[in-house]
């Protein structure tokens, strides 16, 4: 059985050795470099090619902006799957960085299961890219409006222009679409992405789900507040 190579992170040596005892328990999984600054972190990627990246957030020498920007740059890391590794009280500046170019984001106090679960959703979305040659099968597209999206990739598309979503946010947008007029609660947001946070730390993410929606079409105006009930 292939399994899937992982570059970790993190300054905290204590943490990410635990991460890495828990990833190596997974017998599809396996830790191949550990990096504890972001200059670290760009050596260990020019020797090794990971199928996945998990990156602390608070990397010291390089901002996590910086190694994102530059992972992208590279055209052997281009299209590796980047989750960032955040503190819970860091919530709501996070979800503001998360234009950083990662793909996601987990807590350091999350269990595994969840953390398993972010890993497994992004490789099924690399492996059906790779399958597909960069196109989508048709089986996998649904549309509501100007509104399309790509189950197997988890990607959304405005008028057809890609929106650059991270995976949490792919999750939340399927399911605010998947009954338009329907008002969703805070708690099936968060069921559907498979997060427990504060009802603060949902409204940070429909924020940027707008913001990101914002950047492509000014005007858009289609996920509505309705207060004290959702969206």
């Amino acid at each position: 059985m292939t399994k899937c190579k992982i570059v970790l992170a993190d300054d905290h040596v204590l943490s990410r050795q635990g991460l890495k005892k828990l990833i190596e328990e997974n017998d599809s999984l396996e830790v191949i470099g550990e990096a504890g600054d972001g200059l670290e972190l760009l050596d260990v990627l020019d020797q090794t090619v990971p199928d996945l990246i998990i990156l602390d957030r608070m990397l010291p020498n390089l901002s996590c902006i910086e190694i994102c920007r530059r992972i992208r740059r590279n055209k052997n890391t281009r299209n590796i799957p980047v989750i960032m590794l955040t503190a819970r009280s860091e919530e709501s500046d996070k979800i503001r960085e998360l234009d950083t170019g990662a793909d996601d984001y987990i807590t350091k106090d999350s269990s595994f299961d969840y953390i398993l679960v972010r890993i497994e959703a992004l490789l099924r979305r690399v492996d059906s890219f790779s399958a597909m040659g960069g196109k989508s099968s048709p089986e996998s597209q649904t549309s509501t409006g100007d509104l399309r999206l790509d189950t197997d990739r988890c990607e959304a598309f405005w008028k057809d222009q890609k929106v650059e979503l991270t995976l949490t946010h792919y999750w939340m947008l399927a399911a605010l679409a998947e009954k338009p007029g329907a008002i969703k609660r805070t708690v099936g947001l968060m069921n559907a992405a498979n997060i427990v946070v504060e009802p603060n730390t949902i409204v940070a993410h429909v924020k940027a789900i707008r913001a990101a929606f914002k950047a492509l079409d000014g005007d858009f105006d289609c996920i509505k507040t309705e207060r004290g009930k959702g969206y």
